[in-house]
């Protein structure tokens, strides 16, 4: 008996090719934050693929064709969002400690639900962040976030498909990308395939990365 029957909710051990290619995007897209405290960078990178590895599967088991993009692009989205919030839970800890939530009419102590289940519950509410965020693009900008992210194309051959220039193809890519980060929380500029730069930081971002 395989992983996947064992374990529904959890990762096989060999992904399907596509959601590796989400995970391999997803690493590379992240390599740029800067390891949180305590973790050096070996661990960091092995901790952020253990989280990719987990949201490309979640992404998988939500997945549904009428979403408007492939479902790799879908499971690479859920793998950068996942990282980039517990990158930020992270480096939150070694800010001073507040005082655990207290119920209003009893005054005790809130006890949260068991954390396992929770993971499932907010990996499920991504998916579903992630595909009413696409919902929320126009036509024209989910076809460029599929091509680009879903099927791996250029921008060159984005721009050879819509007879336009690669220029134009970048800028539009830009603002499709834009759209959706702001949707989803995330604070990463697209910098393209032809110029491999690393994404530009905004200010949740670290300046040393």
């Amino acid at each position: 008996m395989n992983d996947t029957l064992l374990y529904p909710d959890e990762p096989p051990r060999d992904l399907p090719p596509d959601l590796q290619q989400a995970v391999r995007k997803a690493l590379a897209a992240t390599h740029c934050l800067n390891p949180p405290p305590r973790y050096d960078t070996h661990y960091w990178r092995e901790e952020r693929e253990a989280i990719a590895n987990c949201a490309v599967w979640q992404a998988a088991q939500a997945y549904r064709a009428d979403t408007g993009i492939s479902r790799e692009a879908l499971a690479l989205l859920c793998a950068l969002r996942a990282i980039y919030t517990e990158w930020r839970r992270l480096r939150k800890l070694d800010e001073p400690l507040v005082p655990m939530p207290v119920d209003a009419e009893t005054g005790d102590e809130v006890e949260f639900e068991d954390a396992e289940a929770l993971e499932a519950i907010e990996g499920h509410l991504l998916c579903v962040q992630v595909r009413e965020a696409l919902g929320r693009l126009s036509a024209e900008e989910r076809q460029l976030v599929a091509w680009y992210f879903g099927e791996g194309l250029s921008e060159r051959a984005i721009a050879a498909q819509l007879g336009c220039s690669h220029m134009t193809v970048h800028r539009r890519l830009r603002v499709a990308w834009a759209h959706l980060c702001r949707e989803l929380g995330v604070e990463c500029e697209f910098a393209g395939q032809e110029g491999k730069k690393s994404p530009k930081r905004g200010k949740n971002w670290d300046e040393n990365g």
